[in-house]
């Protein structure tokens, strides 16, 4: 096979962007430790936060409530409102693409390999942060966690987002951190691949992914053997 085989033909490379694509907890941490502050609630140390995050800012917000007893508030969706203008504004300002990121999604691409992102952070702020991070192999095919009524783990996210890279759902795997996304990729019927650095409360055997990388760049020789090239 060469890379100029048509896109359905090959296996579409859907990933996940917090905790696999990107190392966003530092952004993430300041934005929720200034909503945090301006409530009088404790801050969350830094070294849980990657245990919070995965299922999308709300949970986020709601998980760190919980976290210091004051769950249950009404203002959570202020709270939430508040969250997003903070992130808005230093959304890239400490989080960078994990290591081997950019050129492993440069080799899937240059083989003919749609890409696309399904994440459940805000659409626009998931384009703007592969923008700004200098990763511009998906196009327009990102899907977030509000581009739809639903979100991941509904198999629904994972084939628009197969959908808008012109790739065939059949023929996909997705790449992720955490147990939302093998969910996403069990309820689709197609391969999990598990970054073993990402995001995630559940112990990695415990999820039983297809597959586990230590680090991004391994993901380009597992998607070459499951498509056969």
């Amino acid at each position: 096979m060469t890379a100029d085989v048509a896109p359905a033909e090959r296996f579409t490379v859907v990933c996940d962007l917090d905790g696999t694509l990107v190392d966003s907890a530092p952004d993430l941490w300041a934005a929720l430790d200034t909503v945090l502050a301006e409530q009088g609630i404790p801050a969350v140390p830094f070294e849980e936060i990657r245990h919070l995050v995965g299922a999308g800012a709300l949970a986020l917000i709601e998980r760190a409530l919980a976290r210091s007893g004051a769950s249950g508030r009404s203002d959570v969706p202020e709270l939430f409102e508040r969250f997003l203008d903070v992130y808005r504004s230093r959304l890239t300002r400490e989080s960078r693409p994990f290591p081997d990121v950019a050129g492993t999604l440069g080799g899937l691409a240059g083989r003919g390999h749609p890409l696309a992102v399904c994440t459940n952070k805000p659409e626009s702020l998931a384009r703007r942060m592969l923008d700004e991070l200098g990763l511009p192999w998906f196009g327009d095919a990102v899907v977030g966690g509000d581009t739809f009524p639903w979100c991941k783990p509904d198999r629904r996210t994972l084939e628009a987002a197969v959908a808008r890279a012109g790739g065939n759902l059949e023929r996909s795997v997705l790449v992720g951190d955490s147990r939302t996304d093998v969910e996403t990729a069990r309820n689709a019927g197609v391969p999990a691949i598990l970054v073993s650095y990402g995001y995630r409360t559940d112990p990695i055997e415990a999820l039983a992914p297809d597959y586990v990388v230590d680090e991004f760049g391994a993901v380009e020789g597992i998607v070459r053997r499951i498509d056969g090239i």
